[in-house]
């Protein structure tokens, strides 16, 4: 994103400020690697100094941890919530994240990071992207990382990896008991703490989807789009934040979010579950906006399964 596009973005949020006027504000800072362009994240910051002094801006930003940060950096991050990509030990780390061209893990600079952030005291976490790949060694990777930060770590599964398969769920799952378990023998507060949020981010009352009413994902050159999946698609592209709001776009696309899901009628979790409020989801996953997901169906049914087991932790 260049500096100018940056500018037309802080008007666009200070513009929907005035119209929908939340309590607060949440902005995440995305990627690829977003601390590659960190002028750009400056620039933003400060032009909301104004706005900042009106309501509370939360601002979020994941990064690979692989930059060398400076002071100047350190000023700005201790404004964010900071979340860290790394996937666990050294060894299932480095299976998937190298540097360029190298082969080369990332997981020393990464972890180096974590800890500079720590002893800073920094408000930061670090979230795992579990694969078919390191699933089998989900728990152990997480334990190690709960270990070292004494705090949950935040994890999601890539479910645009296709090679998800019932054992690779049930391995998910299975790894994911155990550290519930871990967590229930060592630190009961962070065992309710996880179970809680499990339930609240699966099993939650979906209304409908706020997407280019009181969301909006911006792209490197200014784009709306009523979420990350659907940026660079023309299909779902609403504006730009120049322009505002196309709202003959945004209608047409709301028209497709009102229709029902046909497969998923009758289905106990339908009112939960992302595909009733979210059909690029759908098209995201299965190819039909009329058709979930299968591999995330078998995961909202195991997620049920898995909390009422552990019902008591979270009911508290």
């Amino acid at each position: 994103m260049s500096e100018n596009t940056a500018d037309e973005v802080v008007r666009f949020i200070n513009k929907k400020d005035e119209e929908v006027n939340p309590e607060r504000l949440k902005i995440v800072f995305s990627g690829g690697e977003p601390l590659l362009n960190f002028k750009v994240i400056k620039r933003i910051i400060d032009g909301l100094k104004a706005l900042e002094m009106k309501k509370t801006i939360i601002y979020m930003i994941t990064t690979n941890g692989t930059l060398s940060l400076c002071d100047d950096h350190y000023k700005y991050l201790k404004k964010m919530w900071v979340s860290i990509s790394i996937d666990g030990t050294e060894k299932w780390h480095n299976l998937a994240r190298k540097y360029k061209n190298s082969s080369e893990g990332s997981y020393e600079k990464a972890m180096f990071t974590l800890n500079e952030m720590l002893a800073k005291q920094m408000p930061v976490r670090v979230r795992m992207t579990i694969t078919p790949d390191n699933v089998v060694n989900f728990a152990e990777n997480y334990i190690e990382l709960y270990k070292i930060t004494n705090q949950l770590v935040a994890f999601e599964p890539n479910l645009s990896d296709n090679r998800w398969s019932k054992d690779t769920l049930d391995m998910l799952f299975e790894n994911l008991r155990k550290i519930i378990i871990y967590l229930q023998d060592n630190n009961l507060k962070d065992a309710r703490g996880i179970t809680y949020a499990l339930k609240e981010q699966y099993f939650h009352f979906r209304t409908k989807c706020s997407g280019g009413i009181s969301t909006f994902h911006i792209s490197s050159i200014g784009k709306l789009y009523p979420c990350i999946l659907a940026t660079g698609v023309e299909e779902y592209e609403l504006g730009d934040v120049e322009n505002g709001i196309d709202f003959k776009r945004l209608n047409n696309f709301h028209k497709i979010n009102e229709k029902k899901t046909q497969d998923c009628e009758g289905c106990s979790f339908y009112d939960n579950c992302e595909s009733k409020t979210c059909k690029i989801v759908n098209k995201y996953y299965s190819g039909s906006y009329d058709s979930p997901s299968v591999v995330k169906c078998n995961i909202q049914n195991k997620m049920y399964q898995l909390l009422m087991e552990f019902k008591k932790l979270w009911e508290k």
